[in-house]
């Protein structure tokens, strides 16, 4: 028992004997019975400190069991770790079997190399079918090599790993046990000092409670007083001073008690009390009894268990020298294994290196050929496209000549019409001479036919008889000639008009001549220069063959060294041969080693056995004291129940709690509803906005305008259609669109929101309009004067105020950045009586209505807002009340609540 815990027992026993002495002087005050009580408690509490020192040492026995468990669970790994002992020698034998049969094929595989005698080449390609041959058998002996390293590499590997492991094995059971040794001093020293706490304090406070009781003090003079109070007197002679003063004390508290019966009963239930108490302190008393008894039986199992561990130890430590001296021995064996392998290893590495240097070597003379080959091959190319632009060179020279030829014939037929043009001029010259000749006829002509005329009339005027028949016949005479001519001179005309287009036709022939011999005579410079690159790039690639030739000797003589260092290699590998006779020496043994740490292992398996056989019989002590300790829980039942008892309570307590959390939590969820579905509402009437008359100039010009805010909340728009401008979505729909009569404003350059008589509009002369549908939205860049129209648009004046202004307050403490709701995503709004359903069609003609979709969320139109659910949006100073009918529905302003 704890300190703490006696003098809480003293306590409640002090209680009782003060309670005792207040009877006798307060006889009316209160109920003692009462203190009694909450001193039993006391000692109550007290004899349940003991049953949990009680519940302490079932725990410490528990915990000794599971050690004596995880002893048992360490030999049972240990007998584990031979069986994988056993496996892995198993294993190393099979490897070493593997080995020698890997080593034996190399041997085979490197004779039939060295008999198999090289094929002849073929004459077409030797070089290469001679590289492909010394690369395979290089790559093969590479390989070969790498396996016998690997292997070897392998069974290090294993070899270590098995004397590790034995090592670690044998630290871990010694760690075990010294860990083992330490906790179970540790809980030796603690069951110690308990237990002497146990018997010191218990003696000497009931010795103390004994003597120094008051009650039993008040007891012993009251049975005196009883006693002699029967003789009707008190014999005071034989009594000395201190037992008179008590008697005096006494008579005085009996005189003031006797007569009050509260007094009396106060006096029993201090009797009922005290033998109470009387009660307990035997019940203690047993308890203590049993506590002694279990004591000696943990000594005793303590006992046995210390004789236990000090076998366990003295077989492990025996098992460990053995196993200490045999691995000494293994060790030594083992680091002679690995120098031996070190030195393998190395001498192994440097033929690896070796190897790989001369198949560096090989590869570099291989690329080099390779590269000579791609030069070879590329010149050749060269030489190929040369002729062919030589063959080029030559068909295009031969055209130029034919065009040559073509051109001298253009010549002659060119001195040819120069001949034609000059017979054209004599002819031309010759027509001039007979126009003019026809022309001095015709006047010839001319001048007879007017004396003719003179002499008709002198004629007819006065007749004669000769000169009719001389005139007629010199006018028959002149027509004929004048006839002749005429003829002569039509046929000179067409002979002209042929001759000149005979002539035109020439000169046009003898301009495409003179173009074609333009043209040929460019072609032939182009021909001849080309012809003259086609020649130099010939001498070059005479130059380059010679080059080539000249490499393809230099690749000979490295093939020729080539060969060489394939035969230098095949000599290394004939070197590592043979030490790999060696390490099969070296592996057989290895062999013989591992055989000897086989019989080792046997020997500590049979050990193993026997700490087996002495973990079964502790196994029976332990199962012996768990009987035990199961009458010891048996009679901790009751004290359960009442912790039991005390459980439940605090569990209905804790429900009770996480009730009021919950409620808390979900009107917190509902409050953050309604603030969100108010948000989502002002989003979506700003969105999806309305019809409103716009005024120009402070009043001069008004027209009808649709506004909205775009879907970032950052600009105002105004058009003739339902559309957007940069940013802006169409009212009927969640699609963007651009349109070239919308314009904009942007929300951050609003400066406030004027409504009624305060708008510009009022203040324009010569206007009288409704200053309760007036709205203006000002900013240093423009002002937007608006004027809700006589049908409406839904909402009213205040309303619209307060939604715009609203929104410049959300974008003022954002600074401008406004989160992208989405009104396809709009919560459902919950009923609060501020829109009402009206089920009246829908009378006015223009408004925005709203189609019924599928989706169970509500949507929302720029007129109302919401489609048959009713909510609750803080923002607008009057209700109004929203109409479905159909696919219709209008908003209009409701009566004022």
């Amino acid at each position: 028992m704890d300190v703490e815990s006696l003098k809480h027992f003293e306590n409640a026993l002090q209680m009782l004997i003060a309670e005792g002495r207040q009877v006798a002087g307060s006889a009316s005050s209160g109920s003692p019975s009462e203190h009694s009580q909450q001193a039993l408690a006391c000692v109550r509490e007290g004899i349940a400190a003991w049953r949990q020192e009680r519940q302490l040492l079932q725990a410490s026995m528990a915990h000794s069991n599971m050690k004596m468990a995880e002893l048992q669970g360490t030999v049972k790994l240990t007998l584990k770790e031979s069986d994988t002992l056993r496996q892995t020698s198993q294993e190393k034998d099979a490897q070493i079997k593997s080995l020698s049969e890997s080593i034996q094929q190399m041997e085979k595989e490197v004779l039939l190399l060295r008999s198999t005698p090289s094929s002849p080449a073929p004459p077409a390609d030797p070089l290469a079918e001679r590289r492909a041959l010394q690369t395979q058998e290089l790559e093969e002996k590479n390989n070969l090599l790498r396996d016998v390293q690997t292997e070897l590499q392998a069974k290090l590997a294993s070899a270590l790993s098995s004397a590790e492991a034995r090592e670690l094995s044998m630290a871990e059971l010694q760690a075990q046990l010294a860990r083992v040794e330490q906790e179970m001093a540790q809980v030796k020293e603690q069951h110690a000092e308990e237990m002497q706490a146990l018997r010191a304090e218990p003696k000497e406070n009931a010795k103390e409670a004994s003597t120094q009781h008051p009650t039993h003090e008040l007891k012993q003079w009251l049975s005196l007083l009883q006693e002699r109070s029967k003789d009707g007197g008190l014999p005071v002679d034989h009594l000395s001073e201190p037992e008179l003063e008590a008697l005096r004390e006494v008579q005085g508290m009996m005189a003031a008690v006797v007569p009050s019966e509260g007094a009396a009963m106060a006096i029993t239930a201090v009797s009922q009390a005290d033998l109470e108490l009387e009660e307990q302190k035997l019940k203690v008393q047993e308890l203590e009894i049993t506590v002694q008894w279990r004591e000696e039986e943990l000594a005793e199992a303590t006992r046995q268990q210390e004789a236990a561990e000090q076998r366990v130890l003295a077989a492990a430590e025996h098992t460990a020298a053995l196993q200490d001296g045999r691995m000494a021995s293994s060790q030594r064996a083992l680091e002679e294994s690995h120098f031996e392998l070190d030195t393998m290893r190395k001498t192994m590495e440097e033929l690896q290196a070796q190897v790989e240097e001369r198949e560096a070597l090989i590869q570099d003379k291989e690329e080099e050929c390779s590269r000579y080959e791609a030069k070879m091959y590329h010149k050749d190319a060269m030489i190929k496209a040369m002729r062919r632009d030589s063959v080029v060179a030559m068909q295009e020279v031969e055209k130029a000549r034919e065009q040559v030829a073509q051109e001298a014939r253009e010549d002659e037929d060119k001195a040819i019409t120069q001949r034609m043009s000059e017979q054209l001029s004599r002819q031309n010259e010759s027509l001039k001479q007979l126009r003019d000749e026809a022309a001095q006829l015709r006047e010839t002509n001319h001048s007879l036919q007017s004396p003719s005329a003179g002499m008709e009339t002198s004629t007819q005027t006065t007749p004669r008889k000769d000169e009719p028949v001389r005139i007629e016949t010199e006018s028959d005479s002149s027509s004929k000639t004048l006839m002749e001519l005429a003829n002569r001179i039509k046929e000179r005309d067409a002979k002209l008009a042929s001759q000149a287009e005979q002539l035109h036709a020439a000169e046009r022939e003898v301009d495409q001549m003179i173009t074609w011999m333009s043209e040929g005579e460019q072609r032939l410079v182009t021909v001849e220069e080309h012809i003259f690159e086609k020649v130099v790039q010939v001498e070059k690639l005479q130059e380059a063959l010679a080059g080539a030739e000249a490499a393809a000797a230099n690749a000979d003589t490295k093939v020729a060294a080539t060969k060489e260092e394939i035969a230098e290699a095949n000599a290394t590998t004939s070197l590592a041969a043979a030490t790999a006779g060696m390490m099969q020496v070296k592996l057989s043994e290895l062999e013989s080693t591992v055989s000897e740490q086989e019989e080792q292992v046997k020997q500590a398996q049979l050990i193993y056995q026997a700490q087996v056989e002495e973990n079964n019989k502790l196994q029976r002590s332990a199962q012996a004291l768990e009987a035990e300790k199961a009458e010891l829980l048996t009679n901790l039942a009751s004290c359960e129940q009442s912790s039991n008892e005390r459980f439940t309570e605090l569990q209905t307590a804790a429900m009770e709690i996480e009730n009021l959390q919950q409620s808390v939590l979900s009107l917190k969820s509902e409050r953050g509803m309604v603030m969100k579905e108010d948000t989502d509402l002002k989003l979506n009437l700003l969105r999806r906005g309305g019809l409103f008359i716009k005024h120009n100039h402070h009043g001069r010009g008004s027209h009808e305008r649709y506004v909205w805010i775009t879907e970032d909340m950052d600009t105002i728009c105004w058009g003739t259609r339902r559309g957007g401008a940069k940013r802006g979505t169409d009212p009927l729909g969640s699609t963007t669109k651009t349109h070239p009569s919308s314009s904009t404003l942007p929300v951050s350059l609003i400066s406030k929101v004027v409504k009624g008589k305060s708008t510009a509009v009022t203040m324009a002369l010569g206007r009288r309009v409704e200053t309760d549908t007036l709205l203006s939205l000002e900013s240093p860049m423009r002002t937007l004067d608006l004027q809700l129209p006589a049908k409406g648009n839904g909402l009213n004046r205040d309303q619209w105020a307060s939604l715009f202004e609203w929104i410049l307050a959300r974008h003022k403490t954002s600074d401008g950045v406004m989160q992208n709701t989405s009104p396809q995503h709009t919560p459902r709004l919950h009923s609060n009586k501020l829109f009402e359903v009206d089920s009246t069609p829908a009378t006015t003609q223009g408004t925005p209505s709203v189609q019924p979709t599928p989706s169970t969320q509500p949507q929302v139109t720029p007129s109302t807002g919401v489609t048959g659910v009713q909510g609750t949006p803080s923002i607008l100073s009057e209700p109004f009340t929203v109409s479905t009918v159909g696919a219709d529905a209008q908003m209009t302003p409701g009566p004022m609540s």
